[in-house]
């Protein structure tokens, strides 16, 4: 049996771990009520999709910075940095007086809520062994993966009993509570660190949201037209400006030998196919519920749950097979699994059986939650203690931009594979001398063809998804020689 002693303090970490991530999804639930409370008009209800892009916005931007400062100022401040901002920031979306000011205000929270999963894997990095840090790894995975399962139910739970501005009043208590017991625990840095690259970390950060907006699916127009392309183009110039900015930087934000290195490569590789292929699932899985199952809302939400419960599991299996078989066996494992339920899912048509349909969506899950603790510490082994925040980061920021772009491609992809093929069948027009009954019957085959139409666009996207995960078995080759506490790199200094 694996015994790991695990202080109040750290409990206090791993819990700030939780509630950051069950505000990513906390707010899914309540955007109806937010709508009403808000009086957000009928012809802008699509921009308050943007509560919930401007938490993925919030996390991309800031990490980076973030995760360099944890390294260089110490674990301590970085995570009282961390939850500052997050409660900050829900103060703000509780006094939200309109829909700018919620969007904003969930900017600076995900700035905090977003790195204080790096931050807390690089306190477990000081705080236990090479050889247990894989497991204790997996636990804050599946910590956060957990918050993120359960953040739409604790929405819905306190919103028909409370306004939903009381989601974020709660999280003042609770973070005060939480830095306290986690700070009393956590040393203070005694030397300063030395200089942090904030030039690079603007230009970086300018890069990121360019990207991230530009990339996503709510339309941003000004004078008319759509920008989002431009931004696209603008963060593409801007990545190259930070490159330079890099090269000449007495302490770069990112260590750009890093890239180098075979075990760091695999984390982002690996990062960046997880959150592509994951993203389909999130999205599609309720849309498919929805569309070809017919089911309501909530009865998509329960059938999505029968993946994203078994994320935080496979995190813990990942840890465990990580720590005892090194980081290329969960690697290669949790691709295969994954790719493996997603072409099952593809398999299913429109009337699946459900024993197929919950095996496929558990074995996805399964296999998502595999990946996160070994592709996490691949980075940590590359990068050393002197990059170990950092190295975090950019693993999780590898993760929410495959995410953007896998959003990105599926809702252009998909809407127009599905015009084409919608496009071929006859539009079932009234027709002379037809009866009433002659029209509906012709009405039920348009529909039922429709609905077959939707089943085959399922299938390729989730085809699609499967290959994805396929082409992340390319990082496990690099992983073959990777165990923890066996450290690669030497472009990190000791910290």
């Amino acid at each position: 049996m694996v015994r790991l002693p695990i202080s109040l303090g750290i409990l206090a970490v791993v819990l700030a771990v939780f509630l950051g991530a069950l505000d990513q999804t906390v707010i899914v639930t309540v955007l109806p009520a937010v709508v009403v409370d808000l009086a957000i008009p009928f012809d802008q209800i699509d921009r308050a999709a943007w509560v919930v892009s401007g938490y993925l916005l919030g996390y991309a931007v800031a990490l980076p910075l973030m995760g360099r400062l944890a390294d260089r100022r110490g674990r301590r401040l970085a995570l009282s940095l961390s939850l500052g901002l997050f409660a900050l920031g829900s103060l703000g979306c509780a006094l939200s007086p309109s829909l700018l000011a919620l969007i904003l205000s969930r900017l600076v929270q995900a700035a905090g809520g977003g790195a204080l999963l790096p931050v807390a894997i690089a306190i477990v990095g000081e705080r236990y062994a090479p050889d247990r840090r894989l497991l204790i790894i997996g636990v804050i995975g599946a910590v956060a993966e957990a918050g993120g399962v359960v953040g739409p139910l604790y929405g819905a739970a306190i919103v028909s009993v409370l306004s939903w501005r009381w989601i974020f009043v709660l999280n003042l208590p609770l973070s005060i509570v939480l830095l306290v017991l986690a700070v009393r625990d956590l040393p203070r840095r005694a030397d300063p660190g030395g200089p942090i690259d904030f030039g690079g970390a603007v230009v970086l950060a300018l890069s990121l949201g360019s990207f991230v907006v530009g990339c996503s699916h709510e339309t941003l127009a000004i004078a008319g037209r759509d920008v989002r392309p431009i931004l696209i183009v603008l963060a593409v110039g801007l990545l190259a400006v930070f490159f330079a900015v890099e090269l000449r930087a007495q302490d770069p934000i990112v260590n750009l030998p890093l890239l180098r290195e075979p075990a760091f490569a695999a984390a982002i590789l690996g990062g960046f196919v997880l959150g592509g292929s994951l993203i389909v699932a999130m999205v599609d899985v309720p849309l498919y519920a929805a569309t070809i199952l017919n089911a309501t809302p909530a009865g998509g939400g329960l059938l999505l749950m029968r993946l994203t419960a078994l994320i935080p599991i496979g995190a813990l299996l990942g840890g465990l097979l990580g720590q005892r078989l090194g980081l290329a066996v969960p690697t290669g494992l949790g691709f295969l699994l994954s790719a493996v339920g997603l072409s099952q899912l593809a398999s299913l048509g429109a009337t699946p059986l459900p024993a197929p349909l919950w095996w496929s969506l558990g074995l996805t899950g399964l296999g998502f939650g595999v990946l996160i603790a070994p592709l996490t510490m691949s980075s940590i082994v590359a990068a050393g203690d002197a990059y170990a925040a950092s190295a975090a980061s950019l693993f999780t920021v590898a993760r929410l931009l495959g995410m953007t772009v896998g959003l990105s491609v599926l809702t252009a992809w998909g809407l127009r594979r599905f015009n084409d093929l919608a496009g071929v069948i006859p539009l079932p027009l009234p027709q002379i001398g037809e009866s009433a009954a002659q029209f509906q019957t012709r009405i039920a085959v348009y529909n039922h063809a429709l609905l077959g139409v939707g089943a085959e666009v399922y299938h390729e996207i989730f085809l699609g998804a499967a290959a994805l995960s396929l082409v992340g078995l390319v990082a496990v080759p690099l992983l073959r020689a990777v165990r923890p506490g066996h450290p690669l790199s030497s472009t990190a200094d000791s910290d």
